[in-house]
């Protein structure tokens, strides 16, 4: 293929560094200046583009920078979308996400795990937990397979469904064993807020206690949402127990 300018490349990479350091307008000022130095921005360019907006939560530029890629004839990829999903992500809007999604099948880019779980992550904070569910049913059906996070986002998208969620929490971590991957801290973590929100310390409890067993370690909020759970239903003994074992756990009840 042809050789890259070596004008592209250092804009790219000053691109993405501002990025990384927050600075996306400089970004975006950056990628302006390619067109009067004669520079044509490649996927890679664009892409440290949208991610400086994504990283900052300005999803309408993300938004138009993709946009603007395809009238450029500068083809996106996963990594353009993954970053575009990343926006919504922070901003909180699910509906655009899942709207993204959809749409990357149709322009020939089928979505990558990184896209799916985004997108899970992008429903969980705009309170979508129904379809950040059937978002990971749809990595089921396609050639990707759900990992750890990918349920991790689902759980937690449960977990902010309040009460509703805390059964399709308790199944996700039961599909997790099924599936052979190893729940982790954040997947309990989540579960354990599920069950607090629906007033249900037992279960909260047992799954504290699986945590020890599984040796994974609990952190100060996870015990907090146990605590909580345990003076919500009354058990005021369980409560005081547990804050009284936190110390010797490492942990510094606050």
């Amino acid at each position: 293929g042809r050789a890259l300018s070596p004008d592209v490349i250092a804009y790219s990479a000053a691109i993405s560094a501002l990025g990384k350091g927050g600075h996306w307008q400089l970004s975006l000022a950056l990628l302006a200046q390619t067109t009067s130095r004669k520079v044509a921005p490649n996927v890679i360019t664009y892409n440290a583009a949208i991610n400086a907006c994504a990283l900052a939560g300005e999803w309408h530029f993300a938004t138009l920078l993709l946009q603007k890629m395809r009238s450029r004839s500068v083809t996106p990829n996963e990594i353009s979308y993954g970053a575009t999903l990343s926006a919504f992500q922070e901003a909180g809007l699910g509906k655009l996400a899942l709207q993204l999604l959809n749409a990357m099948s149709g322009l020939q880019v089928p979505p990558n795990e990184v896209c799916y779980n985004t997108a899970i992550s992008a429903c969980g904070a705009s309170g979508m937990w129904q379809h950040a569910l059937e978002t990971l049913d749809s990595i089921a059906r396609s050639q990707v397979s759900p990992s750890r996070i990918s349920f991790n986002a689902a759980i937690d998208a449960c977990a902010k469904g309040g009460e509703e969620g805390e059964l399709p929490a308790l199944a996700l971590l039961a599909a997790m064993r099924a599936r052979s991957i190893s729940p982790n801290e954040i997947s309990y973590g989540a579960t354990i807020s599920s069950c607090q929100s629906a007033g249900h310390w037992q279960l909260a409890l047992s799954l504290l206690r699986e945590m020890f067993d599984l040796h994974l370690e609990p952190s100060v909020i996870q015990c907090n949402a146990v605590l909580l759970a345990c003076a919500e239903g009354g058990e005021l003994q369980f409560a005081i127990r547990l804050l009284k074992s936190m110390p010797g756990m490492g942990i510094q009840p606050t």
